[in-house]
């Protein structure tokens, strides 16, 4: 709870702050919520780095983020947790084809309460009858329930297991209900595990079993901001590349 405190603080102060500044010197930046604790701590070190550039976060699912953007949101700068939600803005020409780039990696786990006495060490053990509930992203349109869906397509049991499935707002929503008891087991993200400590990962899908997870990023075409370049090379920085990784994320930079 103090962590949401602490987070909350931390963003109202940069919303406060970037009252201090022209629109051309505030960066708003969309961002899959699986990235709020790295992408925070990096916005922090890049305004030490730059005190006349703001960065404003906005962290949800990639899928609201995208639709926002699509029907007007003022956002600068797009961090998608999958290829699919970039691809469908820049099809419609809303991001800078030149400015996209892939960023990052990551994996999926699985994860019960850190008070659990459950020992699963495999995808058809949540087909066990002492798993109740099962928590994930929404799969019908978030990153990160759409690759744990198909996740246990692959490993044929999700068709025993999709009546015990819980779909979350967005992954960290899906962390969230484990971490209270509201699921028994959850499918997070490998660098959303790592933040509670009320949850303890039972054990990582092997790779074959795994699709791809690909953070791109890209500007978005209608707000072309200097600030924005250099947002994007600090992203590649090695600063950002240590907090990614600090935080479970591979790079591809």
């Amino acid at each position: 709870m103090r962590g949401k405190l602490n987070l909350y603080v931390f963003n109202l102060f940069l919303a406060l702050s970037s009252c201090n500044f022209s629109s051309d010197h505030v960066i708003t930046v969309f961002a899959a919520s699986s990235l709020t604790t790295a992408l925070t701590e990096i916005t922090f070190e890049f305004e030490q780095k730059y005190p006349t550039i703001a960065i404003r976060l906005n962290f949800a699912s990639s899928s609201m983020l995208a639709r926002q953007i699509m029907m007007g949101a003022n956002a600068d700068v797009f961090l998608s947790a999958n290829e699919q939600w970039m691809n469908a803005l820049q099809q419609k020409q809303f991001v800078d084809v030149n400015s996209r780039l892939n960023l990052l990696s990551n994996k999926l786990v699985v994860i019960s309460s850190k008070n659990s006495k459950m020992a699963l060490a495999e995808l058809a053990d949540l087909t066990h009858s002492k798993v109740k509930r099962i928590a994930l992203a929404d799969w019908t349109h978030v990153p990160a329930g759409i690759y744990a869906k198909q996740m246990l397509e692959k490993s044929n049991v999700w068709r025993r297991v999709n009546s015990k499935c819980l779909p979350a707002l967005d992954v960290r929503a899906a962390l969230s209900y484990v971490a209270r008891g509201d699921a028994e087991v959850g499918l997070v993200y490998k660098s959303d595990a790592i933040i509670s400590e009320n949850v303890t990962v039972q054990f990582q899908p092997v790779d074959s079993l795994q699709t791809a997870i690909v953070y791109p990023v890209a500007a978005i075409t209608k707000n072309k901001k200097a600030g924005s370049e250099k947002f994007f090379l600090f992203l590649q920085s090695s600063v950002s590349r240590k907090i990614f990784q600090k935080n479970q994320f591979g790079t591809m930079f």
